[in-house]
């Protein structure tokens, strides 16, 4: 079995449907990125396909008026 190397930590790894392509979203220089591999589905081989692509970090929306207080 052949190994490559992501680059940084990985988080999280899937398949599409097909298996012809195999993403990895994992953390490079502190930037949240996803590399795209195409997979050889004869021997299972993976290429990288392009350069790692930035996924912008949004945290999530806070807001509201509160809440739950005693009056």
């Amino acid at each position: 079995m052949g190994t490559y190397v992501a680059g940084g930590a990985i988080s999280n790894s899937e398949f599409n449907d097909s298996e012809d392509r195999f993403y990895v979203a994992h953390v490079i220089s502190g930037e949240n990125r996803i590399t795209t591999y195409t997979r050889n589905v004869m021997s299972g081989a993976l290429t990288p396909l392009g350069t790692p692509a930035v996924v912008p970090l949004a945290p999530p929306a806070t807001g509201g008026t509160g809440g739950g207080g005693g009056g």
